[in-house]
């Protein structure tokens, strides 16, 4: 589906970057790297101009299956995004085109060198993927050891509600997870 959307035109100052060209270098860098993809999907809006993916790589080790390597992708055809990366173990993304990666977030217009500059991030990024994605890993399983008694918990809940920082029904669906988390 996302390559059957056609590429915009090339002009002086704009540099289009296929999506499925996209998908399809991130791909074969981290296969080429050794690691497999598990899964992969695409949201396409705006009559296929503007495209959202996540690319899911299979894990290695018992470890891993929790929290899975995961690349996103962003794309446009209509100017309204720079071209996007971002990897780890945690990735945020929203259908407003915000995406953003615990390991790296990659954002770069779509002007005459942004194929050299993404070749370049991901020659760094694959390179170095691993063991940034161990290094969270092991925050992870350290945070996941660390114990917050009721009281600091409802406190910590508090001053996010009271700075504004969640508001009113995110405060109590927090607070509802607090008390009996799924």
């Amino acid at each position: 589906e996302i390559a059957q959307v056609p590429l915009p035109e090339q002009t002086k100052s704009y540099y289009p970057v296929g999506h499925k060209q996209l998908r399809d270098i991130v791909v074969d860098r981290f296969e080429s790297s050794g690691r497999e993809i598990s899964g992969e999907g695409y949201h396409l809006k705006n009559d296929g101009n503007v495209m959202l993916g996540m690319i899911v790589l299979k894990a290695r080790s018992e470890r891993e299956t929790l929290s899975p390597l995961t690349v996103m992708l962003r794309n446009s055809y209509d100017k309204s995004h720079s071209v996007g990366i971002a990897s780890g173990p945690s990735v945020f993304y929203c259908l407003n085109m915000c995406i953003s990666g615990s390991d790296m977030t990659f954002l770069r217009k779509h002007t005459r060198n942004v194929w050299r500059d993404m070749d370049n991030v991901l020659d760094r990024v694959i390179s170095t993927a691993q063991e940034r994605y161990e290094s969270r890993l092991d925050q992870i399983d350290r945070l996941t050891e660390l114990s917050i008694s009721d009281t600091a918990g409802y406190e910590i809940l508090g001053t996010l509600a009271g700075n504004d920082i969640l508001k009113p029904r995110m405060f109590n669906s927090a607070l509802r997870e607090w008390k009996d988390p799924r």
